[in-house]
C-alpha cells in the first residue's frame, strides 16, 4: 500500500518493499513513477491528475528491474490533516502469465488444427508435403524448412518438398549428400534441436558454415515403419535461435497430422491406380466397339448416298432430253412427228453423256484410288463452252438464267480431253443453277496466266458459307443446308479429279460476300 499526494510518495508499508525491492526511506520523498515501468508511464500520470476509484491494471518495475503486472486501485483519504491518495498495489503476474499461456496454448491448438485440415483436404503427396513445409515456415517465422524422405532399402535418401527465403536459399541436395550431415540426419531418433555452437565434430561443423545454419530442429515423422520414411527439418540462418518447448510439441504434433495425410495419400493412389487401370479397359473396349460402329456406319452412309447419286446426280442429260422431247410432242398433233437430225443428235449426245456418267459411278467405287483417262488434245476453249451452253439452253430457260460469256475466241488453244473439260463446265454451270433461285447471272471469264488459262465460273446467288468451302470437293460432301437439294457434291468431286488429271488446280475464292466464283487452270498447248 503507497500513500501519496500529486505522485510524490508519503508512506509505504512494510508488503511494498518486499514487492519493490526498496526500503520505505527509499521511497518517501520520491514520485510514484520510480515503481512504475516505462509502458505504464503515461498511464500512471493521467491517473494522478485525474485520479478514479476503479481499478486498473498496469506494469510496475522493481529495483532488480524485473517487470510486474499488478492491479492497482486508489481512493482519496486525510492523511495527517490533508486530502491524500491511498493506492492498493497487488501482483497478478503469475495470474496474467498463466492466462496468456492457456490463450497462447488455444491459439496454437486452433493453428495446428487449421494446418492440419489443409494438410489433409488434398490427397495428392506432393501437395501434402508442399503444404507442410509452407505453413510450418509462416508458423515459426523460420528461413528453411524442408522434408526428407529416406528408403532403408535402397538407402535412397532426397528432398521432396521445400520453402526457403530468398535470401537464405541453398541446394539442399548438395546437404545431404554430406556424408557427415547426412549420417547425423538419418540416425536422429526423436525430435533433435542443436546450435552450430554446441556440434563437436568438426567435419560437421563446417557443413553448417557453409549452408549458414546457425541453428536447427528435426522432427521425424512416423510413415510405414517397414517402408519410407520421412523427415522434417527447420533452419534458422540469420542467428542462433532457441526453439521453445511450445514449438517442438507443435511440430510433433503436426508430424503426426501429415503422416495420417500421407497414409491416405497412399491408398488414394493405390485405388486411382486401380481405378485408372479399369477405366483404361474400358475406354479401349469402349473405342473398339464404336470404332466398329462408326465403321459400320460409314459403309450405310456410303451406300445411301451412293443410290442418291444414282437416282438424282442422274437427272441432268435425263432432263434435258426429256425437255426435247416434250417440246416435239407438243408442237405438233399427228401421228407422225418429224424430228429434225439436229434433235435427234442432241438426244444422243445427252444420253451418252448419262451412260458416261453411269460408268464413271461405278468407276469411283471400283477403282481406289480412282483414276482417270484423258483423250489430251489441243482444242479451242471458247468453242466448247459456246456448245456446251447450247446443249444446256433448255435448262438454262427452265431456270430464268443468263449467262455472260466473257470468253475471247483470240484465246490460245489449251490441251485438253473435251469429253472431261465438258464435265467440268457442266457440273458447276448445273450446281449453280440446283442452289439458287430463279433469276441467276452467271459470268464465265477465261484469260491468259503464265503457261496457264485461268477459267472462272461466276454467279451473283446465295453464296457459299465459309465453314463449308474447305470440304467442297470431297466426295459426297452437299453441306448441312443442303438436305432439300438433290445433288449430293459428286459433281464438285469429279470436276477436282478432272482439273487434277490434267495438271491444273480448281477452287474456290474465299473473300466473296455475295454469290459464288469457282475457278480452275489448265494447260496452253504450248506447255510440254
Amino acid at each position: 500500500m503507497i500513500i501519496h499526494k500529486q505522485g510524490q510518495i508519503l508512506d509505504v508499508n512494510a508488503a511494498t518493499e518486499r514487492l519493490f525491492g526498496y526500503s520505505a526511506s527509499e521511497l518517501v520523498g520520491q514520485s510514484v513513477l520510480l515503481l512504475t515501468h516505462p509502458a505504464s508511464r503515461s498511464l500512471i500520470l493521467e491517473r494522478i491528475q485525474q485520479p478514479i476509484d476503479v481499478p486498473f491494471e498496469a506494469l510496475a518495475r522493481t529495483k532488480s528491474g524485473d517487470a510486474l503486472t499488478v492491479e492497482v486501485q486508489g481512493k482519496s483519504i486525510l492523511y495527517q490533516g490533508r486530502w491524500a491518495r491511498v493506492v492498493g498495489i497487488r501482483d497478478i503476474t503469475q495470474r496474467k502469465t498463466a492466462e496468456q499461456n492457456v490463450q497462447l496454448a488455444a491459439q496454437r491448438q486452433q493453428v495446428l488444427a487449421e494446418i492440419a485440415l489443409r494438410i489433409r483436404q488434398t490427397l495428392e503427396l506432393p501437395e501434402i508435403l508442399n503444404t507442410t513445409v509452407v505453413e510450418v515456415r509462416r508458423y515459426l517465422l523460420s528461413d528453411r524448412v524442408f522434408i526428407v524422405s529416406y528408403e532403408p532399402r535402397t538407402a535412397e535418401i532426397q528432398i521432396v518438398a521445400a520453402a526457403m527465403a530468398p535470401e537464405w536459399h541453398t541446394n539442399l541436395e548438395a546437404l545431404l549428400q554430406n556424408a557427415h550431415y547426412r549420417s547425423w540426419l538419418l540416425t536422429t531418433p526423436a525430435t533433435l534441436s542443436c546450435e552450430q555452437t554446441e556440434i563437436l565434430d568438426p567435419h560437421l561443423r563446417q557443413v553448417y558454415e557453409a549452408h549458414h545454419i546457425q541453428s536447427c530442429l528435426l522432427i521425424p515423422i512416423h510413415h510405414q515403419p517397414q517402408g519410407k520414411c520421412f523427415l522434417l527439418g527447420v533452419h534458422q540462418c540469420d542467428k542462433q535461435r532457441e526453439w521453445q518447448p511450445h514449438e517442438r510439441a507443435f511440430l510433433e504434433q503436426l508430424a503426426i497430422q501429415v503422416a495420417i495425410a500421407l497414409q491416405q495419400a497412399e491408398l488414394y493412389q493405390k485405388l486411382a491406380a486401380l481405378n485408372a487401370n479399369l477405366e483404361q479397359q474400358v475406354t479401349e473396349r469402349t473405342e473398339q466397339l464404336q470404332q466398329k460402329m462408326r465403321e459400320l456406319e460409314e459403309l450405310n452412309h456410303l451406300k445411301d448416298i451412293f443410290l442418291h447419286a444414282v437416282s438424282h446426280d442422274l437427272r441432268t442429260p435425263v432432263l434435258g432430253t426429256l425437255m426435247v422431247i416434250n417440246h416435239l410432242l407438243h408442237s405438233d398433233t399427228g401421228d407422225t412427228i418429224p424430228v429434225p437430225r439436229s434433235t435427234l443428235s442432241c438426244i444422243q449426245q445427252s444420253q451418252q453423256r448419262q451412260l458416261h456418267l453411269i460408268e464413271t459411278l461405278l468407276h469411283i467405287h471400283v477403282d481406289q484410288p480412282p483414276s482417270l483417262s484423258l483423250a489430251i488434245a489441243p482444242m479451242s476453249l471458247a468453242v466448247l463452252v459456246n456448245e456446251i451452253l447450247t446443249d444446256l439452253q433448255p435448262l438454262l430457260q427452265k431456270n430464268n438464267a443468263t449467262v455472260k460469256l466473257q470468253i475471247s475466241p483470240t484465246l490460245p488453244l489449251v490441251r485438253a480431253d473435251p469429253n472431261q473439260l465438258r464435265r467440268v463446265y457442266e457440273n458447276l454451270l448445273t450446281n449453280a443453277l440446283k442452289h439458287n433461285h430463279p433469276g441467276l447471272i452467271i459470268t464465265l471469264t477465261a484469260e491468259v496466266q503464265g503457261d496457264n488459262i485461268y477459267c472462272t465460273v461466276r454467279d451473283n446467288g446465295v453464296g457459299i458459307h465459309p465453314d463449308q468451302r474447305s470440304r467442297l470437293f470431297d466426295l459426297y460432301y452437299r453441306g448441312s443446308e443442303s438436305h432439300h437439294r438433290t445433288g449430293i457434291g459428286l459433281g464438285l468431286y469429279l470436276c477436282r479429279q478432272i482439273i487434277t488429271a490434267h495438271g491444273g488446280e480448281i477452287g474456290v475464292e474465299e473473300s466473296q460476300v455475295q454469290g459464288a466464283t469457282f475457278w480452275f487452270r489448265i494447260p496452253l498447248a504450248s506447255t510440254t
